[in-house]
């Protein structure tokens, strides 16, 4: 029955028709959803396609842009600035790179030395292995060391076996002194990227023994530690180092540490120095020098306000005052005349007057008379007139004939230097009481640059 309804309803021609174009439009709808499916398929395989030939073209520019500079440059390749020869190292192949080093090296003087640095800098940092090929290859000169010696390092932070290889290879006639600097250079590399590594083998592959071989390996410790406390890993340097050995390798590898530290954080270096034990002294010392360097009125300020031993104490002020001097002698002359008198005072005005000599010697004999312990006293000033003689030997001349300030036993010091010079000073001996209080030790007085045979004023004055 329900199958002749079915039959009955099914035969009727407008059912028939409606039932085709039904399959017809679902018949349409499939094969459009087909079309736009295999469209979309072409539309994105072409997309990529096309993308890809983008780049091939942009990529293709490039080089054509790329050796056109370095036709350019190779005529003339002072048109660059160091900037852009850095950034343009950075998408050079090794023989395109090679070209432009070449072309470099046909400046001279000062232009060339500054644009092959900063090529060179990062020609290495990118493939150090071609730059220090290429470095290797220039007549022996000032230049040529600093370069190879900045190759080797980014070499030795990369691959250190590897330069290190490179290095045992290619060993000449340079003395060791050159070849020991150039395998520091590598491990200061090595310190870069794993200097928990390069301890390891500073200890264990380096060759030991001899004085000359345990200095080498006592140094490149030492490097070691000082370029792992510049990267800011002060405490793992600390842990690292503070478990060698007892001896001079370790107390000169934590030294390095506490020196680098000092300049980036120097009361948080002094408080760890405080709890150093027996080397806490020395430590401090090292912290101090490193603050007097980029801030000698804080370190001084520091130091004044310090309750330890007098000796230690006129020991610090006359190392910071000294170095305080070297650049400025306004600002640390006001400082010691806020001080009141005291030995460590006494100190620290033989470091000034030592610099003070150099840029104002009549002024320097005036604060060297302002030392409190009279045999020291003279011997400031004597001390200045030396300087002052060598500089100037008509000015101290006509200052002793003429200044009625002097007393008759200062005007016979300086004419006795002015006669004899630094002999008339070791003539007149040293106290048996040190500088800034203690036993006097020549070691402290040629801390100020100034001590004994063969001593002598260093460079300096206000720069």
């Amino acid at each position: 029955m329900n199958l002749f309804i079915l039959k009955t309803f099914f035969s009727k021609r407008p059912v028939r028709i409606c039932l085709l174009v039904l399959l017809l439009v679902g018949a349409f709808a499939a094969g459009h959803v087909s079309a736009s499916n295999a469209e979309l398929a072409y539309g994105q395989q072409s997309l990529r396609e096309r993308r890809a030939a983008e780049r091939q073209r942009n990529k293709e520019r490039a080089q054509s842009d790329l050796e056109g500079i370095l036709a350019t440059l190779s005529k003339n390749p002072a048109d660059m600035t160091e900037e852009e020869l850095a950034e343009l190292a950075q998408y050079l192949n090794k023989e395109q790179a090679m070209q432009l080093f070449e072309a470099l090296g046909s400046l001279t003087g000062r232009e060339r030395d500054t644009l092959m640095r900063a090529f060179v800098e990062a020609w290495a940092a990118k493939d150090p292995a071609s730059a220090v090929a290429a470095v290797h290859t220039m007549p022996p000169s000032r230049l040529g060391y600093s370069l190879l010696n900045a190759a080797l390092e980014h070499w030795g932070q990369k691959n250190p076996n590897g330069a290190l290889k490179w290095l045992g290879e290619n060993r000449g006639v340079e003395p060791t002194s050159v070849y020991n600097e150039r395998v520091q250079q590598i491990m200061r590399g090595w310190a870069q990227s794993d200097p928990a590594l390069a301890l390891n083998y500073a200890l264990t592959a380096l060759p030991s023994g001899n004085r000359r071989d345990d200095a080498q390996q006592s140094q490149i410790v030492r490097t070691i530690a000082a370029e792992m406390a510049r990267t800011g890993n002060i405490s793992e340097a600390l842990t690292l180092f503070g478990n060698l050995p007892e001896g001079n390798m370790r107390t000169r590898a934590l030294d390095a540490v506490v020196r680098e530290w000092g300049m980036s954080d120097p009361t948080g270096a002094l408080a760890w120095a405080a709890g150093a034990g027996e080397g806490a002294a020395a430590h401090q010392s090292t912290i101090l020098r490193s603050w007097s360097e980029s801030d000698p009125a804080a370190a001084a300020q520091w130091i004044a306000l310090q309750d330890v031993d007098g000796k230690q104490k006129g020991e610090w002020m006359m190392q910071t005052i000294g170095q305080w001097a070297r650049y400025d002698l306004d600002s640390p002359a006001q400082w010691l005349n806020d001080l009141p008198n005291s030995p460590e005072k006494d100190g620290a005005v033989l470091a000034f007057t030592n610099s003070a000599a150099r840029e104002d010697p009549q002024s320097a004999i005036a604060w060297a008379s302002q030392v409190s312990d009279a045999q020291w006293r003279d011997r400031a000033m004597a001390m200045v007139a030396v300087q002052w003689s060598r500089e100037d030997p008509d000015a101290l001349k006509t200052y002793i004939a003429t200044d009625q300030s002097l007393t008759n036993q200062q005007r016979a010091i300086l004419q006795n230097v002015e006669k004899n010079g630094m002999r008339a000073l070791m003539q007149m001996g040293f106290p048996s009481t040190g500088i800034g209080g203690g036993s006097f030790n020549m070691r402290e007085l040629r801390s100020l640059g100034i001590g004994g045979p063969g001593g002598g004023p260093p460079g300096g004055g206000r720069r």
